[in-house]
């Protein structure tokens, strides 16, 4: 086996047992198939990244990832010229690797990245891609069968947060979003969906606990998108909030660890109330 062979193998996400697809997935595996440009949109932990990985999984695609911030620069994406034994060598980044392996490439958090460095990805998400490394001479990439390009945010456009969620995260222009040929607004899962992915990734919760948390979580959701609160639940949360009460013994203290420590002390009252409504127990 080639060592090329050897690192595409090695790039294969594994499979996640028990793993529940989302509705919105058939969406996702039809754009993969057909090449498109796929932008994820949604609130943390509804399971973005963790669908293309499956796919990629169970298609045996090598995936690479990365995630982007303020802080992530041309040179990360593309490459750079670096001194190596005594000479200067040029070393791809993740973008002109994947594409010229045919990789499957998911940008992370996209919405945190900085304007000049979106700008490199103009072109290749046109429908003809491209990339130009212009500090190699204005070398030309061109993807390989089998690329594909997935972005995900938790904001886009007029819908960039408002309410300190995620901070940092800037309005994507319309140049940019046109170029995305596919785009998903994630949601949260339905509320039977959610609790059997919860049994199936902690076993041994109880079918009641699962659907009482699952129940917590929306209320919360409602509660957020009618700002009474500045904080909502992911499926993360739940997940968290599950696994603890089976190794703590009961709800009330999970919960304390895994939701609430984590909020500000209006939130904290807020959630905490719906909680132990919910519950039962006192917090």
């Amino acid at each position: 086996m080639t060592e090329m062979a050897k690192l595409c193998k090695e790039l294969i996400p594994a499979l996640i047992d028990g793993y529940v697809d989302m509705p919105w997935m058939k969406i996702l595996d039809d754009a993969l198939e057909h090449n498109d440009r796929i932008l994820l949109v949604g609130h943390c932990g509804v399971g973005k990244t963790s669908s293309v990985e499956q796919l990629a999984a169970r298609e045996n695609r090598a995936l690479r990832r990365v995630n982007l911030n303020g802080q992530t620069t041309i040179s990360d994406l593309v490459g750079q010229w670096i001194a190596k034994d005594g000479e200067t060598v040029w070393v791809d980044g993740i973008l002109p690797q994947a594409m010229k392996n045919g990789h499957w490439l998911i940008l992370d958090e996209i919405d945190f990245a900085q304007p000049e460095v979106l700008a490199v990805l103009h072109p290749v998400l046109e429908d003809c891609g491209y990339l130009v490394l212009q500090e190699k001479d204005g070398e030309i990439v061109r993807p390989e069968r089998g690329f594909r390009v997935v972005g995900t945010a938790n904001s886009i456009g007029a819908d960039a947060d408002d309410r300190g969620l995620y901070q940092g995260t800037g309005v994507m222009n319309e140049a940019f979003l046109d170029r995305w040929s596919t785009v998903v607004k994630v949601k949260w899962p339905p509320q039977e969906i959610e609790a059997t992915i919860l049994m199936k990734r902690v076993p041994g919760l109880p079918a009641s606990v699962a659907a009482l948390i699952v129940r917590v979580a929306n209320e919360v959701r409602a509660s957020f998108d009618k700002r009474d609160v500045f904080t909502t639940f992911s499926p993360r949360k739940c997940l968290q909030w599950a696994d603890k009460s089976l190794r703590y013994g009961n709800l009330g203290d999970a919960a304390k660890v895994t939701i609430l420590n984590k909020l500000a002390d209006e939130d904290r009252k807020v959630v905490g109330g719906i909680i132990q409504r919910w519950t039962g127990e006192s917090l």
